[in-house]
């Protein structure tokens, strides 16, 4: 784990994901530090843990007749870009099964954490209802080096464009973002759990 500091940044790895599957609703965001690399245009091709993290095969969790919850690591895409996806990768170590993967929800490519996939019709519509209607609830956890300025709140504002395609909080509240939060300390970081109200692309990182 790599000390961080300005906005938090999200703790990536499959412990943390199992966890999370057990508990059977958290999911965790954010770019580590191999994942950051993986995402250089100048990327060498020297670290062979980097290599690795962008091969992986999400692990599965959990599994029933009518989904499977998997660990995506950070550093892999949900759909196949110049590799495959973490969906391609599941069915490729399944397609000795006659089934048909369904996603109901996705995480980004810098995001670790558990993924949902439906094997049925019927699970897929329930679930997508779940996540579309937030009854189905998604934790976030991020680590910082810096003390926010409360330990808890709701960040409430405006999305909107800033430089280099990045985004920023406005002020106003026309169609805001909305994200809860807790933070507390952890052997001289500061852990935070994010919960988001609402599902604005790229919500998390403008919070935070």
């Amino acid at each position: 784990m790599t000390t961080t500091t300005g906005a938090p940044r999200a703790v990536a790895g499959p412990r943390r994901a199992a966890r999370a599957a057990r508990i059977g609703r958290r999911n965790f965001t954010g770019p580590s530090r191999r994942a950051r690399a993986l995402a250089r245009d100048d990327d060498d091709g020297d670290d062979d843990d980097e290599a690795t993290i962008s091969s992986e095969t999400p692990r599965v969790l959990y599994e029933n007749d009518a989904l499977v919850i998997v660990s995506k690591p950070a550093g892999v895409s949900f759909h196949s870009e110049f590799e495959p996806g973490a969906l391609a990768r599941l069915r490729a170590s399944r397609d000795a099964r006659e089934e048909r993967l369904r996603a109901v929800h996705r995480l980004d490519k810098g995001t670790s954490g558990a993924l949902v996939f439906a094997k049925t019709a019927d699970a897929a519509k329930k679930l997508a209802r779940g996540f579309a209607t937030r009854t189905i609830v998604k934790y976030y956890v991020g680590v910082s080096g810096k003390k926010p300025k409360k330990k808890m709140g709701t960040v409430t504002g405006d999305m909107a464009r800033a430089r280099r395609k990045a985004y920023k909080l406005t002020n106003t509240k026309d169609n805001p973002a909305v994200t809860k939060f807790v933070s507390f300390g952890a052997k001289g970081r500061r852990m935070f759990i994010f919960r988001p109200l609402t599902g604005k692309t790229h919500q998390l990182r403008v919070c935070a």
